[in-house]
């Protein structure tokens, strides 16, 4: 361990001087250009030694020697070698030189049955002749083709060459393999529309009877339907909740002891077993010092746990061995009122209450955080929610999803995609649009309006709250002022003219303290710090959630830990089938 440290500290004092990397920014970009210009003879025998190696490709290589000694010059740090855009150049360097020596190959097989003789002969003459053709992908090139040619024969070296340049662009870019096949037949749908479109023109329009009306798809949001419950699925007990409450209990029994350890006097106010944490709350009668009993807790206590004090109240949140999961059928049912509102249960907290949000009188949400820390489901629960409680001919839903998150919901929700400035002009012209209808009969809010229609004080169409949801939208700071500026007089009208937002967040990118002051719920999942920016969100507790819903509300100044409702890809696919049929 001291070795250990004390080599640290070593590397610390040793640091380079920009000199250094100057020196060796200077020296690679006088090589490059020396072998690149043929100059001299050192140009003249590193042309041939990389033409040897890397064939016709070889400026490749010399290029890459050109970047990296600019690369030291101007920026002077050492370059990641083990970078993901490095492996992915040194991938896709393969894939070309490997493809390069086909021609090489074809050649040398007409020749002669011996094309391994055949192929070194010509570097061979190249090397003493200095002259040559092609050269392919030169010895490594022909060294990786005669390796595969011969395990998997002429095709297997295609193959391999296009699933390492496959590899080589996806570590390049930095995107997985599925994610770039899920970006290219996201796109490919569109041009399944528009020939689509011009077949169904050809095979019904073309001679048809102009004068028939054509039957248009009728939205399911014109429907007097609802959900029932039923459609999802019921609760199953799960013996692990019995395991988990036995631990929970030694759990307890470790803090208690650890507390007499220190002589503290205090009184065990509760405990309470959650979906993924365990809250032990202690009131404390005389001064501990905290930092030593964590200390402590943290040699006997195994899982992870997190701790705060407050007005001598200390709460420990300890994580579950056995997770449970908070199914859609019992958020439901735990609900005093179910049907016709708009009280949306979000979740239930570490203490066992159930969280409701009267999204009628708080229309505006914040959801922030990572990929895959349960906000997809989140959304896709309360949607599904909403469909349970209120009937669907009442409201209109919305989804601005560049992403195709949920694309799922296509046939039912109207999915936009596009610039999110045009969508947001179009979504303050539908504002303006109620808020003039609402001065033109002296009227001051969305309910009010709706309200008179119904005692029939007001002859006028029911109006629909509208519920829009925007999936994380990244933003330069170009465009950021205006994007911001439209969110705040959405915001601000929300209530009067009956539109929610539900706006969702990836990184910080749409976050600074407006747009947080603006949102009245804030919802926080799992973070990533490298792509949250701690001193916009203030909100350290959200780096260490569990994930798969584990989420923290922040609404009416107080804080709540709570688990979020899971909804099963099945029970998504029941939702759609009844809402169309």
């Amino acid at each position: 361990m001291a070795k250990e440290k004390k080599r640290k500290v070593d590397e610390v004092e040793k640091k380079e001087t920009l000199f250094y990397y100057e020196i060796i920014g200077v020296i690679l970009i006088v090589f490059s250009t020396t072998v690149l210009g043929k100059f001299g003879r050192i140009g003249s025998f590193f042309t041939l030694l990389f033409k040897t190696c890397f064939g016709d490709w070889y400026w490749l290589f010399i290029l890459f020697v050109l970047f990296l000694g600019i690369y030291n010059l101007f920026l002077h740090k050492k370059f990641d070698f083990k970078s993901n855009v490095f492996i992915g150049f040194c991938f896709i360097s393969l894939s070309i030189l490997l493809m390069s020596h086909f021609p090489l190959h074809n050649y040398a097989a007409k020749e002669t049955n011996n094309y391994f003789s055949k192929v070194w002969s010509i570097y061979k003459t190249y090397l003493n002749e200095k002259t040559a053709d092609y050269l392919g992908g030169g010895v490594i090139g022909a060294f990786l083709f005669y390796l595969i040619f011969y395990l998997f024969g002429k095709y297997g070296v295609i193959l391999c060459a296009i699933l390492i340049f496959m590899l080589g662009f996806s570590l390049f870019i930095n995107k997985p393999i599925i994610d770039i096949f899920a970006f290219f037949t996201s796109k490919a749908k569109y041009v399944k529309k528009y020939t689509g479109n011009f077949a169904n023109f050809f095979k019904y329009e073309l001679g048809s009877d102009k004068r028939r009306p054509h039957k248009n798809k009728e939205s399911i949001f014109l429907r007097n339907i609802s959900l029932p419950i039923r459609l999802f699925d019921a609760n199953k007990a799960d013996a692990s909740y019995v395991m988990q409450d036995k631990i929970s209990g030694e759990n307890k029994n470790l803090i208690l002891s650890i507390l007499n350890t220190f002589g503290a006097e205090y009184k065990f106010i509760d405990m309470k077993v959650s979906y993924k944490v365990t809250t032990y709350k202690i009131l404390l009668y005389t001064y501990l010092d905290i930092k030593m009993v964590v200390k402590k807790l943290q040699e006997v206590i195994v899982e992870n746990f997190f701790y705060s004090k407050i007005n001598n109240v200390l709460t420990i949140q300890v994580t579950n061995q056995y997770e449970q999961i908070l199914t859609m059928n019992e958020i439901l049912l735990k609900q005093n009122s179910l049907l016709n509102n708009y009280i949306v249960p979000i979740g239930i907290s570490n203490c066992d209450f159930l969280i409701e949000v009267d999204i009628a009188k708080k229309p505006n949400f914040l959801i922030v955080g990572s990929e895959n820390s349960g906000i997809k489901t989140f959304i896709s629960a309360i949607l599904s929610i909403l469909f349970s409680k209120v009937l669907v001919c009442n409201y209109e839903l919305e989804i601005f999803d560049i992403y195709n998150d949920f694309e799922k919901y296509n046939d039912i929700i109207d999915i936009r995609r596009g610039s999110i400035l045009e969508f947001l002009d179009l979504l303050i012209d539908d504002v303006n649009s109620r808020l003039d209808t609402f001065k033109k009969f002296e009227i001051f809010s969305f309910t009010e309006y709706n309200r008179k229609i119904e005692m029939g004080l007001l002859n006028e169409t029911y109006m629909k709250r509208k519920i829009i949801i925007i999936n994380h939208v990244n933003m330069n700071k170009e465009t950021f002022s205006f994007f911001e500026n439209k969110i705040m007089y959405i915001n601000q009208s929300a209530i009067k003219s009956g539109i929610n937002i539900f706006l969702i967040c990836r990184n910080s990118s749409i976050i600074n303290n407006v747009v947080l002051s603006v949102f009245e719920n804030k919802m926080f999942f799992k973070c990533e710090k490298e792509k949250f920016d701690n001193n916009i969100i203030k909100n350290d507790n959200s780096y260490y959630l569990l994930g798969n819903g584990d989420a923290i509300l922040e609404s009416d100044n107080e804080t709540t830990r709570l688990q979020t409702p899971l909804i099963t890809s099945k029970e998504i696919e029941k939702v759609i089938k009844f809402l169309l049929n």
